[in-house]
């Protein structure tokens, strides 16, 4: 991997920064303190990790390298990889972090294998770009990124294990797709934890002890049998009598009917009887009946006398009116109204004559006509009484008649014999029977059914008890497997070697060798002298000496190819003309390609030297030198 151009934006000190490396394989930034160098170096390690020195592993806390007073920061890498060239992008705002890959060289090229491939050497890179980022840590994270470093980024656990460990502690509570050793760590804690706790649910359990049995008693099941036959005798029992219950009260519902009936067909034949009288007594005796009999017979001669009678009357309002008009014709020489003549008085008085004459013999004739209507009596009064007289007859036959009707209906009903209560006794009496069989055969039953519950409780609290058993066997079989003597064990057996191999290859050429131990955790550091030391005891200069060949050993272990090295100028001159000899040659051996060293110093002198940039940081600006070769 090889940086072939760099650019700050509001990163720390730089406002806008841009630099072209080339091809150039050995960088050195020079500087005096304070000036931006470690920003530099800080950058392209938050470039390619999330993180850097003076973050936590995630990150944490980015938001303090944007330039004050600017709202979000922006870092891009262009990186060399051996078939690809991409640009790497991260952006730094108050609100998140995002991070993008473009491929310049291949527009088709998915670069989310990249990704995954800084994610996946996370801790490699963190090392090699930042000159302390393992010397200086406590043993417990010394230990936990030596872990990460030896490991590799997945392993394929055995699938019975894994299986086993979903079975007791629940699917997916364990990612096994997880760094190996924090598999085995998670999985180490929450399956001793998941055993402590089985293990006190099989002290404490509790088996309850077996009920007795009561003496001579039959099994259950025949019990129960002979319990149902009698419950079911007693429901047949109830059925019998609420069948007698319901029967008796019908047969006194229909007497009680019948008997109203009775009751109302003799108030009825009362009532009708009282009626009859009622009209009997309104009616007219024989005798008045024939005389107005007689009285009606001149029915039809009223009937001509009134004829005539009405066409005198006629006659009388006809010369009446005919009067009236002579009266009313004007004096003798005037014209007549109606016929336009001369009126002639004497005419007048002759047809007044004739008028007056003519209305004395109607009159005459009308009193002759009502002398006769006189004659025959109140004929029209005798026929209105005969008519009552007969409507009252009609009347009596109709009741009459209905009185007859119902005493006919009265004959033909039955009188029912008086009503008794229903007798409960006899049902009482045999239901007891019954209930009293019922409760005996319960009392029987209860201790057998508790004792066989019981039986059966203990067979399930024994099942229950012997899978807490097996379950707390697979558990501490998946606690040795995993603690420190299991499959940890056989990993760093199986990984550490190899680690330790490769990085002495490296580390030899310092003049360094390493022993490693994660468990139990040691890393022994041998020097050119010979000397054994732990490496948190090595001395200032060995220590930063030591750094540097540590990180292009990692670097050269998980073929990243880069180191980044701060603070060169801690070392004396030979120290450093050492150091850059050896850096040089890994570069020209193919260990490293690329190598960028930061330094306090302010010579513009630029060595000759093939593949070699050098730049001078100040303030914030980053300037190539071109000066003399040295």
């Amino acid at each position: 991997m090889k940086i072939k151009r760099v650019r700050f934006q509001n990163y720390r000190i730089y406002k806008d920064v841009e630099l072209d490396f080339g091809g150039s394989s050995y960088l050195v930034f020079r500087g005096k303190n304070f000036s931006g160098k470690t920003s530099l170096r800080q950058g392209i390690s938050m470039c390619v990790t999330p993180t850097t020195d003076g973050l936590d592993p995630k990150g944490t806390g980015f938001q303090s390298k944007i330039k004050r007073g600017e709202s979000k920061a922006e870092i891009e890498l262009d990186i060399q990889t051996k078939n690809h060239l991409l640009r790497r992008t991260v952006t730094l705002s108050n609100t998140g972090r995002t991070q993008r890959s473009i491929c310049l060289s291949d527009a088709q090229f998915n670069t989310s294998f990249f990704d995954k491939h800084l994610e996946k050497h996370r801790a490699a890179l963190n090392v090699v770009l930042n000159i302390d980022a393992f010397v200086r840590l406590d043993e417990e994270r010394q230990k936990n990124l030596l872990a990460a470093l030896v490991l590799p980024a997945s392993y394929a656990f055995d699938k019975k294990i894994m299986a086993d460990t979903d079975k007791v502690l629940g699917t997916g509570v364990i990612n096994f797709s997880l760094e190996p050793f924090a598999v085995i760590g998670l999985a180490y804690k929450k399956l001793y934890d998941e055993r402590e706790i089985v293990n006190r649910q099989v002290r404490e359990f509790v088996i309850p002890d077996v009920l007795p049995v009561p003496e001579n008693v039959i099994d259950s099941k025949v019990l129960e049998d002979w319990l149902a036959e009698a419950r079911s005798q007693r429901a047949q029992r109830m059925q019998e009598r609420d069948t007698a219950m319901v029967k008796a009260g019908k047969e006194a519902v229909a007497s009680a009917r019948v008997k109203t009936k009775i009751q109302a067909i003799k108030a009825d034949i009362e009532a009708q009887t009282e009626r009859a009288a009622q009209v009997k007594a309104g009616m007219m005796p024989d005798d008045e009946v024939a005389s107005l009999k007689k009285v009606a017979a001149g029915k039809e001669q009223l009937d001509l006398i009134s004829k005539e009678k009405l066409g005198t009357e006629r006659f009388i309002d006809d010369y009446l009116r005919q009067l009236g008009r002579l009266e009313e014709i004007p004096d003798a020489g005037s014209k007549c109204p109606t016929c336009d003549q001369i009126v002639d008085p004497e005419k007048l008085k002759t047809l007044a004559a004739i008028l007056n004459n003519g209305l004395l013999k109607a009159k005459d004739e009308n009193q002759l006509l009502f002398t006769k209507i006189k004659a025959l009596g109140p004929v029209e009064n005798a026929l209105h009484l005969l008519d009552l007289h007969s409507q009252k007859v009609k009347q009596l036959s109709e009741i009459n008649a209905a009185i007859a009707e119902k005493t006919a209906q009265l004959e033909a009903e039955e009188e029912l014999p008086e009503e008794t209560a229903f007798d409960f006794r006899p049902y009482d009496r045999s239901l007891a029977e019954i209930d009293a069989e019922v409760e005996r055969l319960s009392g029987q039953l209860r201790p057998v059914i508790a004792a066989e519950e019981r039986t059966k409780e203990i067979a399930i609290k024994q099942g229950q008890l012997a899978t807490l058993k097996e379950k707390a066997a697979l558990l501490d079989k998946l606690v040795k497997y995993f603690n420190k003597d299991g499959i940890k064990a056989k990993l760093l057996a199986e990984y550490i070697g190899g680690f330790e191999h490769k990085i002495n290859e490296v580390m030899s050429a310092w003049g360094y060798n390493c022993a490693l131990s994660i468990e139990p955790y040691s890393f022994d550091v041998t020097n050119a002298r010979g000397d054994v030391n732990p490496v948190r005891e090595l001395s200032g200069a060995e220590r930063e000496m030591f750094s540097m060949a540590f990180q292009c050993a990692v670097s050269r272990t998980a073929n990243i190819g880069l180191v980044v090295i701060d603070d060169v100028d801690k070392l004396l001159p030979e120290l450093r003309t050492a150091m850059n000899k050896r850096l040089y040659e890994m570069i020209r051996n193919g260990y490293l390609e690329q190598v960028i060293l930061l330094v306090a110093d302010t010579s513009v002198q630029v060595p000759n030297i093939p593949g070699t940039a050098v730049f001078m940081v100040s303030d914030g600006t980053v300037t190539r030198l071109t000066g003399k070769d040295t």
